[in-house]
């Protein structure tokens, strides 16, 4: 686990995963940081490594300023929740304009992917796209 906090270990040219949350949380606006730093939940298998909440709490409030609450969550079945939440997205009914359904993709192969990029926005609530990628934060 110790590459996930220096990648330089492994000759990777790259932030460790607490830099990475700090920086990700300076491009979001001041008003929502403390209630994003409240509110961090690790998934995915490889936060399953004996510590890894305690580890990744005490390397992000080093770069933050002193008294900064941080809450850094660590449920039982994290390696799952990237299945767990696409399980759930994929059956809200406003999700089936983003599906790719299996005629679709004998008639189009996995082109079909690049195919339609407006099923990513939602034009019906006057998102166009423009709005997306303008908002975009550097």
């Amino acid at each position: 686990p110790e590459i996930m906090f220096q990648p330089n270990l492994a000759s990777k040219k790259s932030c460790g995963l607490h830099e990475l949350i700090y920086y990700s949380l300076m491009k979001c606006d001041e008003k929502l940081r403390s209630e994003l730093l409240s509110n961090i939940t690790l998934s995915g298998g490889n936060t399953k490594f004996p510590g890894m909440e305690k580890r990744v709490y005490s390397e992000l409030v080093k770069l933050l300023p002193e008294k900064t609450n941080v809450r850094i969550r660590a449920l039982p079945n994290r390696e799952l929740l990237g299945w767990i939440g696409g399980a759930r997205l994929s059956n809200l009914s406003s999700f089936q304009r983003f599906w790719v359904t299996k005629a679709d993709y004998r008639e189009h192969g996995d082109k079909v992917f690049n195919q339609d990029s407006t099923r990513l926005f939602d034009n019906k609530n006057g998102n166009t796209g423009q709005e997306a990628v303008d908002n975009i934060p550097s």
